[in-house]
């Protein structure tokens, strides 16, 4: 399906890449390698990345993810809307760091092959719509609205 969407051709390579020429020996990796371009190479953010590996922490599950937060100093934790299902609130309140869940019901729509429009997609939904202007409809239309 995603074939006939207006930018999936400025991709294409990339996903032949990921998906045929590269062997993954873990899942974690393909993902780990799929946020990092996708973040700064095609979205320009400019972050650096770490592997949780990196760290030395304890437990399994959210109770490793509270304590990574931990271990580098974070207050606020971003979450999808979904890990409400799964997530422990009292985890994070007993550790001092402020739970989020992001709503994406607010940013703003563009065409999509089928309606109604559907917030709660992947990035390359995004791209493969969007193109160059992927980033607008994630930071750039709050940019817009300040003017």
């Amino acid at each position: 399906m995603y074939s006939k969407a207006p930018y999936f051709k400025r991709y294409r390579t990339f996903l032949d890449y990921i998906y045929t020429e590269k062997k993954w020996d873990r899942l974690s990796e393909l993902n780990q390698f799929i946020n990092e371009y996708v973040a700064k190479d095609l979205l320009g953010i400019s972050a650096t990345f770490k592997n949780s590996n990196e760290f030395e922490v304890e437990g399994r599950k959210l109770d490793r993810l509270v304590n990574l937060l931990k271990k580098v100093s974070a207050d606020v934790y971003v979450s999808g809307p979904s890990a409400n299902n799964y997530i422990e609130v009292s985890k994070f309140e007993e550790a001092g760091i402020e739970l989020v869940y992001k709503d994406y019901n607010s940013y703003p729509e563009y065409s999509q092959f089928y309606p109604p429009f559907d917030h709660y997609v992947s990035i390359f939904d995004l791209l493969f719509h969007t193109g160059l202007d992927a980033s607008y409809f994630i930071w750039g239309w709050r940019e817009d609205s300040r003017s």
